[in-house]
């Protein structure tokens, strides 16, 4: 599971080569309190005592996360510790009964995941959805195609440029047209 912070207008992609550097990540568990590269960072995301239930069934009881910018985290525990919930609750799938959600200091409500998406909060699941009778380019930009404001339609040049360059980035020679079956 992977989430990704970061504020960008709607159906425009970050310039993820900006955030392909490495940083060193120094954390105590205890306080939250952390640096990247030497210098304290603000949190850019906070859950702070998040609870959720399913009828009787609570799922998190105040669950507390904070993520600095520049830093990366795994989210461990056994099956059924909360962990697939606590990332559901912050991409709006599931609002929390309790707790508040911070993004860069500010509070915020994400209803939905189209909210929590235009907030800057994209989530790639472990086991990932793929249609098979649409491209490598339409599966990588799946709802967020690059859209022409004027015309209302598919920018698919684009498209194409944008993942041939994400291919290339990560040392794939495929042409983004093909399909997946």
């Amino acid at each position: 599971l992977i989430f990704v912070l970061g504020r960008f207008p709607p159906r425009l992609e970050p310039d993820l080569k900006a955030s392909a550097g490495l940083r060193r990540y120094t954390s105590d568990l205890n306080t939250g309190e952390g640096s990247v590269d030497g210098h304290q960072k603000p949190c850019a995301l906070e859950m702070l005592n998040i609870r959720k239930a399913f009828g009787g069934l609570v799922a998190l009881s105040n669950a507390t996360l904070k993520v600095r910018a520049g830093s990366v985290h795994g989210l461990v525990g056994e099956n059924g510790a909360g962990k697939s919930t606590l990332i559901k609750v912050l991409a709006g799938v599931f609002r929390p009964d309790d707790g508040q959600i911070l993004l860069e200091g500010t509070p915020v409500t994400l209803d939905d995941p189209l909210q929590a998406r235009d907030a800057g909060v994209a989530v790639i699941y472990q086991e990932p959805t793929l249609f098979p009778d649409l491209s490598i380019a339409e599966n990588v930009f799946m709802g967020r195609h690059p859209i022409d404001s004027r015309t209302r339609r598919i920018q698919w040049g684009k498209l194409r440029q944008n993942v041939r360059e994400l291919l290339t980035e990560v040392g794939l020679e495929l042409d983004p047209r093909e399909r997946l079956r």
